[in-house]
């Protein structure tokens, strides 16, 4: 794995490096703090100075989508989908891309039931994929319109 993250730009691993910590911070959210505190970060309007172009929110969130599956893949903690859907948000939310993060339930095989949580964009999702059409949206956590925004 070490030389694998030798090859790595200083760019891809600063990126890494902020999913790591991302990941690690919704890992521990969602397990110490109520859920009502955890989701208001998902709420928080999107700051930006500038609107990004379309361009450059294509490349963040194909970035962040590339180093969110690497770390979570190699994290020594397990991020399952609501952290890595936390995750991304927040990440994509520094880099001026409004997402949406989905929750959803859906009856298991053995007639449990499954949850499930997946971020998107324009209906495309980012993080949580799979069958996400199985399951039932039951919330959908939109960040909130800044101050005097259209």
């Amino acid at each position: 794995m070490l030389t694998r993250l030798a090859r790595r730009s200083p760019r891809e691993l600063a990126l890494l490096a902020e999913a790591f910590g991302c990941l690690g911070a919704a890992r521990l959210a969602a397990r110490f703090l109520p859920f009502s505190w955890v989701m208001d970060p998902a709420r928080a309007p999107v700051r930006r100075r500038r609107a990004p172009t379309p361009q450059a929110q294509d490349n963040a969130v194909r970035d962040v989508r590339w180093a969110i599956f690497a770390v979570a893949r190699a994290a020594p903690f397990r991020a399952a989908c609501l952290q890595q859907s936390l995750a991304a948000r927040a990440m994509l939310a520094r880099r001026g891309v409004e997402t949406l993060l989905n929750l959803g339930a859906a009856m298991g095989e053995a007639r449990q039931l499954e949850a499930h949580a997946w971020l998107s964009r324009d209906e495309t999702v980012i993080v949580g994929a799979g069958p996400v059409e199985r399951f039932a949206r039951l919330a959908t956590f939109a960040p909130e319109r800044a101050e005097g925004a259209a």
